[in-house]
């Protein structure tokens, strides 16, 4: 079975692009959120309030629209999964009923 995978990793059969994004996704949310507490840490300091209420304001928004573009992203090979799985029954449902004819 071991060799299954790697037989599908190589030729393209196992997509390994989700798990990438889900990855790409934790360090963004990471490393954005690390940043915009910085910033909220700085602009405090140097009695920018204002801009520190747009960071604050934008915090959420920017994370959500993110999070939508990634997960546009993952339903795309969602897709591609389905099809795939589609693709495979038609040819099993094909290669029954040619059986089947042929035996008649």
């Amino acid at each position: 079975m071991n060799f299954k995978i790697n037989q599908d990793f190589f030729s393209f059969k196992t997509l390994i692009t989700p798990k990438v994004i889900q990855f790409v996704y934790i360090i963004f949310v990471l490393v954005y959120t690390l940043l915009a507490i910085l910033s909220l840490i700085l602009t405090l300091i140097n009695g920018e309030f204002i801009t520190a209420i747009l960071i604050i304001i934008l915090y959420l928004p920017f994370q959500i629209l993110i999070r939508l573009g990634l997960e546009l992203i993952i339903v795309v090979f969602e897709i591609f999964d389905v099809l795939k799985e589609n693709n495979r029954q038609l040819s099993e449902i094909k290669e029954v009923l040619s059986n089947k004819y042929l035996q008649k």
